[in-house]
Protein backbone atom coordinates (compact mmCIF):
# COMPACT_ATOMS: atom_id res chain seq x y z
CA UNK A 1 0.00 0.00 0.00
CA UNK A 2 1.38 3.44 -0.92
CA UNK A 3 1.22 6.62 1.19
CA UNK A 4 1.24 10.22 0.29
CA UNK A 5 4.33 12.22 1.08
CA UNK A 6 4.02 13.64 4.56
CA UNK A 7 1.32 11.14 5.51
CA UNK A 8 1.27 8.80 8.50
CA UNK A 9 0.82 5.08 8.63
CA UNK A 10 -2.31 3.83 10.42
CA UNK A 11 -0.22 2.15 13.13
CA UNK A 12 1.86 5.27 13.85
CA UNK A 13 -1.28 7.41 13.91
CA UNK A 14 -2.84 5.08 16.45
CA UNK A 15 0.24 5.35 18.69
CA UNK A 16 0.22 9.12 18.52
CA UNK A 17 -3.44 9.25 19.41
CA UNK A 18 -2.81 6.98 22.37
CA UNK A 19 0.07 9.17 23.52
CA UNK A 20 -2.06 12.29 23.33
CA UNK A 21 -4.91 10.58 25.16
CA UNK A 22 -2.65 9.81 28.11
CA UNK A 23 -0.71 13.11 27.97
CA UNK A 24 2.51 11.43 26.89
CA UNK A 25 5.12 13.03 24.72
CA UNK A 26 6.45 10.44 22.25
CA UNK A 27 9.71 12.36 22.06
CA UNK A 28 10.39 12.11 25.83
CA UNK A 29 12.74 9.52 27.38
CA UNK A 30 13.06 8.34 30.99
CA UNK A 31 16.10 10.58 31.43
CA UNK A 32 19.73 9.67 32.01
CA UNK A 33 20.41 6.74 34.31
CA UNK A 34 21.89 7.46 37.77
CA UNK A 35 25.67 7.47 38.04
CA UNK A 36 27.04 4.48 39.94
CA UNK A 37 30.13 5.44 41.95
CA UNK A 38 32.29 2.77 43.60
CA UNK A 39 33.61 3.63 47.05
CA UNK A 40 36.25 2.05 49.30
CA UNK A 41 36.63 3.09 52.92
CA UNK A 42 39.30 1.79 55.29
CA UNK A 43 39.19 1.77 59.08
CA UNK A 44 41.73 0.60 61.65
CA UNK A 45 40.35 -0.92 64.84
CA UNK A 46 41.28 0.91 68.03
CA UNK A 47 44.26 -0.27 70.09
CA UNK A 48 43.55 -2.10 73.31
CA UNK A 49 43.19 0.38 76.16
CA UNK A 50 45.30 0.42 79.25
CA UNK A 51 43.37 -0.30 82.44
CA UNK A 52 43.83 0.96 86.00
CA UNK A 53 42.08 -1.21 88.62
CA UNK A 54 41.69 0.15 92.15
CA UNK A 55 40.62 -2.36 94.82
CA UNK A 56 38.97 -0.82 97.89
CA UNK A 57 39.03 -3.59 100.48
CA UNK A 58 37.32 -4.01 103.84
CA UNK A 59 40.04 -5.28 106.18
CA UNK A 60 37.99 -5.89 109.31
CA UNK A 61 38.37 -9.20 111.14
CA UNK A 62 35.18 -10.68 109.68
CA UNK A 63 36.76 -10.55 106.21
CA UNK A 64 39.72 -12.91 106.79
CA UNK A 65 38.41 -15.88 104.81
CA UNK A 66 37.02 -13.69 102.04
CA UNK A 67 40.41 -12.01 101.66
CA UNK A 68 42.04 -15.43 101.34
CA UNK A 69 39.66 -16.23 98.48
CA UNK A 70 40.27 -12.84 96.87
CA UNK A 71 44.03 -13.25 97.09
CA UNK A 72 43.96 -16.59 95.29
CA UNK A 73 41.22 -15.63 92.83
CA UNK A 74 43.04 -12.57 91.52
CA UNK A 75 45.25 -14.88 89.45
CA UNK A 76 42.28 -15.33 87.11
CA UNK A 77 41.93 -11.57 86.75
CA UNK A 78 45.59 -11.00 86.00
CA UNK A 79 45.76 -13.96 83.62
CA UNK A 80 42.80 -12.64 81.64
CA UNK A 81 44.21 -9.12 81.49
CA UNK A 82 47.51 -10.52 80.25
CA UNK A 83 45.69 -12.79 77.80
CA UNK A 84 43.98 -9.78 76.25
CA UNK A 85 47.32 -8.02 76.01
CA UNK A 86 46.21 -5.17 78.27
CA UNK A 87 48.65 -2.80 79.93
CA UNK A 88 47.38 -2.84 83.52
CA UNK A 89 47.94 -1.10 86.82
CA UNK A 90 46.49 -2.53 90.04
CA UNK A 91 46.39 -0.78 93.40
CA UNK A 92 44.87 -1.65 96.77
CA UNK A 93 43.54 0.67 99.47
CA UNK A 94 41.83 -0.08 102.76
CA UNK A 95 38.16 0.82 103.11
CA UNK A 96 39.06 2.63 106.35
CA UNK A 97 39.01 6.33 105.47
CA UNK A 98 39.42 7.73 108.98
CA UNK A 99 43.21 7.92 109.38
CA UNK A 100 45.84 10.32 108.01
CA UNK A 101 46.88 7.80 105.35
CA UNK A 102 43.34 7.13 104.17
CA UNK A 103 43.21 6.34 100.48
CA UNK A 104 46.95 5.73 100.14
CA UNK A 105 47.83 2.72 98.02
CA UNK A 106 49.32 -0.11 100.06
CA UNK A 107 52.65 -1.83 99.57
CA UNK A 108 55.96 -1.08 97.92
CA UNK A 109 55.78 -0.59 95.03
CA UNK A 110 52.22 0.62 95.47
CA UNK A 111 51.41 0.19 91.77
CA UNK A 112 51.42 -3.41 90.58
CA UNK A 113 52.05 -4.06 86.87
CA UNK A 114 52.70 -7.06 84.65
CA UNK A 115 56.41 -6.34 85.08
CA UNK A 116 56.25 -7.48 88.72
CA UNK A 117 57.88 -10.92 89.09
CA UNK A 118 55.13 -12.24 91.43
CA UNK A 119 52.02 -10.07 91.02
CA UNK A 120 49.56 -12.58 92.55
CA UNK A 121 51.63 -12.92 95.72
CA UNK A 122 52.23 -9.18 95.84
CA UNK A 123 48.49 -8.50 95.54
CA UNK A 124 47.71 -10.87 98.43
CA UNK A 125 50.35 -9.19 100.58
CA UNK A 126 48.72 -5.79 100.01
CA UNK A 127 45.28 -6.83 101.23
CA UNK A 128 44.55 -5.03 104.51
CA UNK A 129 43.88 -7.28 107.49
CA UNK A 130 42.86 -6.66 111.07
CA UNK A 131 41.62 -3.14 110.47
CA UNK A 132 39.83 -1.58 113.43
CA UNK A 133 38.60 1.35 111.39
CA UNK A 134 35.24 1.96 109.78
CA UNK A 135 33.90 0.43 106.60
CA UNK A 136 33.94 3.59 104.51
CA UNK A 137 34.68 2.31 101.04
CA UNK A 138 33.21 5.20 99.06
CA UNK A 139 35.11 7.81 101.08
CA UNK A 140 38.32 5.78 100.84
CA UNK A 141 37.90 5.54 97.06
CA UNK A 142 37.32 9.29 96.77
CA UNK A 143 40.47 9.97 98.76
CA UNK A 144 42.49 7.48 96.71
CA UNK A 145 41.41 9.08 93.44
CA UNK A 146 42.13 12.56 94.77
CA UNK A 147 45.65 11.41 95.68
CA UNK A 148 46.19 10.15 92.13
CA UNK A 149 47.46 13.46 90.76
CA UNK A 150 51.12 14.06 89.89
CA UNK A 151 51.93 15.39 93.38
CA UNK A 152 49.60 13.08 95.34
CA UNK A 153 50.44 10.07 97.47
CA UNK A 154 49.26 7.77 94.65
CA UNK A 155 51.05 9.56 91.81
CA UNK A 156 51.64 7.33 88.80
CA UNK A 157 48.72 5.00 89.38
CA UNK A 158 46.17 6.81 87.22
CA UNK A 159 46.99 7.27 83.53
CA UNK A 160 45.26 9.60 81.11
CA UNK A 161 44.92 6.90 78.42
CA UNK A 162 43.70 4.13 80.75
CA UNK A 163 40.22 2.95 81.59
CA UNK A 164 39.58 3.21 85.33
CA UNK A 165 37.80 0.52 87.34
CA UNK A 166 37.16 0.70 91.07
CA UNK A 167 36.34 -2.60 92.81
CA UNK A 168 34.77 -2.61 96.27
CA UNK A 169 35.16 -5.72 98.44
CA UNK A 170 33.24 -5.77 101.73
CA UNK A 171 30.81 -7.75 103.87
CA UNK A 172 29.06 -4.54 105.00
CA UNK A 173 27.43 -1.59 103.32
CA UNK A 174 29.27 1.71 102.99
CA UNK A 175 29.32 3.97 106.07
CA UNK A 176 30.90 7.15 104.72
CA UNK A 177 28.21 9.56 105.96
CA UNK A 178 30.53 11.32 108.42
CA UNK A 179 33.11 11.96 105.70
CA UNK A 180 31.04 12.75 102.59
CA UNK A 181 27.92 14.89 102.27
CA UNK A 182 26.38 12.52 99.73
CA UNK A 183 28.53 9.37 99.59
CA UNK A 184 27.05 7.83 96.45
CA UNK A 185 26.96 10.97 94.29
CA UNK A 186 30.24 12.32 95.67
CA UNK A 187 31.98 9.09 94.67
CA UNK A 188 30.38 9.06 91.21
CA UNK A 189 31.49 12.65 90.60
CA UNK A 190 35.07 11.89 91.67
CA UNK A 191 35.11 8.72 89.57
CA UNK A 192 34.14 10.62 86.42
CA UNK A 193 36.60 13.40 87.21
CA UNK A 194 39.44 10.90 87.57
CA UNK A 195 38.54 8.45 84.83
CA UNK A 196 36.06 10.08 82.47
CA UNK A 197 32.72 8.74 81.31
CA UNK A 198 34.11 5.23 80.68
CA UNK A 199 35.16 4.71 84.31
CA UNK A 200 33.17 2.10 86.21
CA UNK A 201 32.66 0.64 89.66
CA UNK A 202 32.28 -3.04 90.51
CA UNK A 203 31.58 -4.74 93.80
CA UNK A 204 32.03 -8.02 95.64
CA UNK A 205 29.63 -7.41 98.52
CA UNK A 206 26.62 -8.74 100.42
CA UNK A 207 23.56 -9.53 98.32
CA UNK A 208 20.81 -6.91 98.11
CA UNK A 209 18.33 -6.44 99.60
CA UNK A 210 18.68 -8.95 102.45
CA UNK A 211 22.38 -9.79 102.65
CA UNK A 212 23.71 -13.35 102.55
CA UNK A 213 25.25 -16.13 104.60
CA UNK A 214 27.98 -18.64 103.80
CA UNK A 215 30.35 -20.96 105.63
CA UNK A 216 32.58 -17.93 106.06
CA UNK A 217 29.91 -15.96 107.92
CA UNK A 218 27.20 -13.45 107.08
CA UNK A 219 27.23 -10.23 105.09
CA UNK A 220 25.05 -7.15 105.16
CA UNK A 221 23.50 -5.99 101.87
CA UNK A 222 25.87 -3.66 100.02
CA UNK A 223 23.13 -1.27 98.95
CA UNK A 224 25.28 1.76 98.20
CA UNK A 225 27.84 -0.33 96.38
CA UNK A 226 25.14 -1.81 94.18
CA UNK A 227 23.93 1.74 93.47
CA UNK A 228 27.31 2.83 92.08
CA UNK A 229 27.67 -0.43 90.14
CA UNK A 230 24.34 0.16 88.41
CA UNK A 231 25.12 3.82 87.77
CA UNK A 232 28.37 2.93 85.97
CA UNK A 233 27.32 -0.41 84.42
CA UNK A 234 29.97 -2.31 86.34
CA UNK A 235 30.13 -5.91 87.55
CA UNK A 236 28.63 -7.21 90.80
CA UNK A 237 29.08 -10.45 92.72
CA UNK A 238 28.30 -11.95 96.10
CA UNK A 239 30.89 -11.84 98.87
CA UNK A 240 29.26 -15.05 100.12
CA UNK A 241 30.48 -16.99 97.08
CA UNK A 242 33.12 -19.57 97.88
CA UNK A 243 34.93 -18.90 94.60
CA UNK A 244 35.46 -15.36 93.30
CA UNK A 245 37.04 -16.32 89.97
CA UNK A 246 33.81 -15.90 87.95
CA UNK A 247 33.41 -12.28 89.02
CA UNK A 248 37.08 -11.54 88.50
CA UNK A 249 36.86 -13.08 85.01
CA UNK A 250 33.87 -10.85 84.21
CA UNK A 251 35.76 -7.89 85.62
CA UNK A 252 38.71 -8.55 83.33
CA UNK A 253 36.50 -9.06 80.28
CA UNK A 254 34.69 -5.82 81.07
CA UNK A 255 37.92 -3.85 81.34
CA UNK A 256 37.77 -2.90 77.69
CA UNK A 257 35.25 -2.61 74.90
CA UNK A 258 36.45 -2.33 71.32
CA UNK A 259 34.18 -0.53 68.83
CA UNK A 260 31.75 -2.60 66.78
CA UNK A 261 30.24 0.28 64.77
CA UNK A 262 31.96 2.06 61.87
CA UNK A 263 30.27 4.94 60.06
CA UNK A 264 30.49 5.31 56.28
CA UNK A 265 30.71 8.69 54.58
CA UNK A 266 27.64 7.92 52.49
CA UNK A 267 24.23 7.31 53.98
CA UNK A 268 22.97 5.37 50.95
CA UNK A 269 25.44 2.56 50.36
CA UNK A 270 24.51 -0.39 48.12
CA UNK A 271 26.25 -3.68 47.32
CA UNK A 272 28.35 -3.53 50.49
CA UNK A 273 31.19 -5.99 51.08
CA UNK A 274 33.54 -6.08 54.07
CA UNK A 275 36.97 -7.56 54.74
CA UNK A 276 38.88 -7.70 58.03
CA UNK A 277 42.64 -8.00 57.60
CA UNK A 278 42.02 -9.04 54.01
CA UNK A 279 39.53 -11.83 54.79
CA UNK A 280 35.90 -11.42 53.63
CA UNK A 281 33.31 -11.50 56.41
CA UNK A 282 29.52 -11.45 56.57
CA UNK A 283 29.33 -11.11 60.37
CA UNK A 284 27.93 -7.60 60.22
CA UNK A 285 24.77 -5.66 59.49
CA UNK A 286 24.15 -2.29 57.88
CA UNK A 287 22.33 0.20 60.12
CA UNK A 288 21.83 3.34 58.06
CA UNK A 289 25.34 4.54 57.31
CA UNK A 290 26.89 2.29 59.98
CA UNK A 291 28.53 -1.08 59.49
CA UNK A 292 27.86 -2.91 62.77
CA UNK A 293 29.89 -6.05 63.48
CA UNK A 294 28.37 -8.93 65.46
CA UNK A 295 31.63 -9.06 67.42
CA UNK A 296 34.28 -6.36 67.58
CA UNK A 297 37.18 -6.89 65.17
CA UNK A 298 40.47 -7.42 67.01
CA UNK A 299 42.65 -4.54 68.09
CA UNK A 300 44.59 -3.02 65.19
CA UNK A 301 42.60 -4.90 62.54
CA UNK A 302 42.35 -3.27 59.10
CA UNK A 303 38.71 -3.06 58.02
CA UNK A 304 37.90 -2.38 54.36
CA UNK A 305 34.36 -1.59 53.24
CA UNK A 306 33.51 -1.57 49.52
CA UNK A 307 30.16 -0.28 48.29
CA UNK A 308 28.50 1.69 45.52
CA UNK A 309 26.55 4.93 45.66
CA UNK A 310 23.95 5.82 43.04
CA UNK A 311 24.12 9.53 42.33
CA UNK A 312 21.84 11.67 40.19
CA UNK A 313 23.48 12.66 36.90
CA UNK A 314 24.74 16.22 36.64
Amino acid sequence: MGYREGGRSPILWTLLVACNEYNLDPNETDGPAPVVVAQVETFVQAPLPAVDVLFVVDGTASMDQELDALGSGVEELLGTLDGHGLDWHIGVVAADASGPWAGWLLGTPYVLTSAHPSPVQAFAERLPRGSAGGEQGLAAAVRALQEGGPTGANAGFLRADARLQVVFVSDADDHSDALLDDPTNDFLAELELAGGAQASASALVGDAPAGCTSANGSAQPGVRYFDVVRATEGQAGSICSIDFTALLQDLADGSFALPTRFTLRSGSADSVSVTVDGSPTTAWTLDGADVVFHEAPPSGARIEVRYVVREAPT
